[in-house]
């Protein structure tokens, strides 16, 4: 009887197990930038594309329920472009009122990883070089590749990897998992990260609050050469690497960083509770 109770222990033991490993590589990939998701019969459909006037648009808002890559990019047109796989398991709904563009990206049936980073699923978003509104994002699970000049970015996501490279006025970004690069002339950032590295290149003038917050993962920080900016950083576990030539350095303690250059008229607020942080 007690050995039957072992048995029975130990294979409850490694049915826990096998759930927790299963879903640690199931967020992995989802966090890989390469991962992309692709349709079982991607290959026996062909691609859809919509076409939406732009004139009199402010913001596109963007709601991904699928598990699918975005691609935001600019081209030389006046009409707003979105080219999507043509499947019956997929679809992408839009509506145009108040000035917004609401798309709305579902997943009807079935999918599964592409591991090997081939060409997946993708909604692909082409807006005007003319357009200079906001972009408002929520995505279930699936990489977020933003190229382009905007007003304000908001970007919420639960899984996936978010690539934004351009300009904007504000970015926000609010990720569960995934790895996080931007490389961008910004008016001001707020970026918190659960799970994942934060790679932030900031080009031209800093003006306003750039602020980082990161539970576990490292955070690499690129300023401008001269940058007027006032810097501040702590992590509880990792260490703080800075090899930026801040005229000032006030305080430099391994797990708390402050500093300034010039007059310190922006703000750079990092914090970490796991990893480390460089600043360069």
């Amino acid at each position: 009887m007690k050995k039957k109770i072992n048995l029975t222990f130990a294979l409850v033991i490694l049915l826990v197990i096998s759930i927790v490993s299963f879903g640690s590589v199931f967020l992995l990939l989802l966090m890989n930038p390469a991962v992309r998701f692709s349709d079982r019969e991607g290959s026996a459909y062909g691609t859809s594309e919509k076409e939406i006037d732009a004139e009199n648009i402010n913001e596109v808002y963007l709601n991904n329920i699928s598990m699918c890559g975005i691609d935001i990019s600019t081209y030389e047109g006046e009409k707003i472009k979105l080219i999507y796989t043509d499947s019956s398991k997929f679809g992408v709904d839009t509506q145009v009122s108040d000035e917004r563009l609401d798309v709305e990206i579902s997943e009807k049936r079935g999918f599964m990883i592409d591991i090997f980073g081939r060409v997946g699923r993708t909604v692909k978003i082409k807006l005007p070089n003319t357009y200079k509104g906001a972009l408002t994002i929520k995505s279930d699970a699936g990489s977020t590749d933003i190229y382009g000049d905007y007003t304000d970015i908001n970007i919420d996501s639960d899984a996936g990897a978010i690539d934004f490279k351009g300009t904007a006025d504000s970015l926000i970004v609010d990720c569960d998992a995934g790895h996080i690069d931007v490389k961008a002339k910004l008016g001001s950032a707020d970026i918190k990260s659960d799970v994942g590295a934060v790679n932030l290149k900031l080009e031209g003038e800093l003006k306003g609050k750039y602020t980082i917050e990161s539970d576990v993962g490292s955070v690499d920080v690129r300023l401008p050469e001269d940058a007027d900016v006032f810097a501040e950083v702590s992590t509880d576990i990792g260490s703080i690497d800075n090899r930026y030539k801040f005229e000032n350095i006030e305080i430099d303690k391994g797990s708390y960083f402050r500093a300034k250059n010039k007059e310190g008229k922006a703000d750079l607020n990092i914090s970490t509770n796991v990893g480390s942080v460089d600043i360069e």
